[in-house]
Parts: C-alpha cells; sequence; structure tokens
C-alpha cells in the first residue's frame, strides 16, 4: 500500500474510533451495583454470578475468606488486598470468580474491588479531543514527495562530497608516494655515484702505489 493511502485509511479509522467511544461514554450509566463501571466489566461480573452455585464461601477474618469447590480445591480471597490465589484478580484488576462469590454476598458496589482504569471517568478522560480527517489527500501526497525528493538530495550531496574527500585523498597519497618514489631513485643514484667514486678513487691509489 503507498504511503499516502495508508496515512488516509489511518487517519480515518482513527477519527471513527474516537468518535464512537466518545458516543459509547455518553450512553454509560451503569446501574446499581454495577454502576461506574464501564459495560465490558459489568457484563464480565455478571457472567462470573452465575456461577455462583458452584462455589462454598467460609471466612477466615472480616476481609478475609477461602472459596471451596464441591471437589476440595480452595483459593483465599483478601478484598482488603484485593488477592486471591489465583493471582487473576491482581493481573488483571477485575474481581475474579472467587472473589466475584464473597463480594456478591456482601452486596457492595462493585467498583471498590475493581481497578480505577475501568471506571466510567477513566474511559471518558481518555478520549478527549479528536482527530480531523485529511481533506485533500493530494496535497498530502505532494508534501510527502517534496520530502523524499529533500531527503535524496540531501543523500546525494553526502555521497558526492565523500567520493570527492576520498578521490582528495587518493590524490594527496599519489602525491606523496611520486614524491617518495622520486627521492627514493634520486637516493639510489646518489649511492651508485658514491660508490664509481669509491671505486675510481680506489683504483688511482693501487696504480700510484704499484707503479
Amino acid at each position: 500500500m503507498p504511503l499516502v493511502q495508508f496515512v488516509d485509511k489511518y487517519n480515518l479509522m482513527l477519527t471513527s474510533l474516537l468518535h464512537e467511544r466518545r458516543r459509547l461514554a455518553h450512553e454509560m450509566t451503569g446501574e446499581g451495583c454495577y454502576s461506574g463501571l464501564v459495560t465490558r466489566v459489568s457484563t464480565i461480573i455478571k457472567t462470573f454470578e452465575k456461577k455462583y452455585n458452584k462455589y462454598e464461601v467460609s471466612g477466615v477474618a472480616e476481609h478475609i475468606s477461602f472459596v471451596m469447590t464441591k471437589s476440595g480445591k480452595k483459593w483465599n480471597v483478601d478484598l482488603l488486598k484485593m488477592t486471591c490465589s489465583c493471582c487473576k484478580w491482581q493481573i488483571t484488576g477485575i474481581p475474579c470468580v472467587h472473589a466475584v462469590v464473597v463480594i456478591r454476598k456482601r452486596r457492595d458496589k462493585w467498583i471498590q474491588y475493581t481497578s480505577p482504569f475501568f471506571s466510567i471517568d477513566s474511559f471518558k478522560k481518555d478520549i478527549f479531543g479528536y482527530v480531523m480527517p485529511i481533506e485533500n489527500v493530494e496535497d498530502l501526497e505532494s508534501c510527502i514527495s517534496e520530502d523524499c525528493q529533500g531527503e535524496q538530495h540531501g543523500a546525494a550531496r553526502g555521497k558526492g562530497q565523500k567520493r570527492k574527500d576520498v578521490g582528495g585523498e587518493t590524490s594527496r597519497q599519489s602525491g606523496v608516494d611520486m614524491i617518495v618514489g622520486e627521492t627514493s631513485r634520486q637516493s639510489g643514484a646518489n649511492v651508485s655515484m658514491g660508490r664509481q667514486v669509491n671505486n675510481q678513487g680506489s683504483l688511482w691509489s693501487f696504480l700510484h702505489h704499484h707503479l
């Protein structure tokens, strides 16, 4: 999918999503013991309440109970710490089925035992503001094209400068090599000439002493 079409589609999806969430927030009121909770969490708790008859509740302290199945399996529920030994309450922030069985007998409001994240007030705070749809996709396409062309020109200039630097360095290195080579040749010539002079001097010395 071309970049322009992707941005346009994402923009429309985000605009529709925020509008739908704002509409749902206005419709959420809560009823009775479920007041203050978002609809999804209320539905989960109602589903757990239907399993009430499968468990037996026994008290340990004012805020601690243990829930047991008919087969003898047990879970400890602490309403003050909002914990259950199954760990689902701590992980999700929503009372697990064992906690629901205990809380149901107390007839408290469920919002006291859920994470503040699931309150209607928090839901409304998350959707402040709005996103406007893009009116002219052609204008967006031209802007993206200009940005891409600018980046390409910048990259090309960078490569040209680097190539120039490398070429200059090579030229300078070649010049140094030429100078060093010439010096070496001159040094070699001087050494050869010195040897010839020394050889000639030795020859004249020999003739002078033996003739």
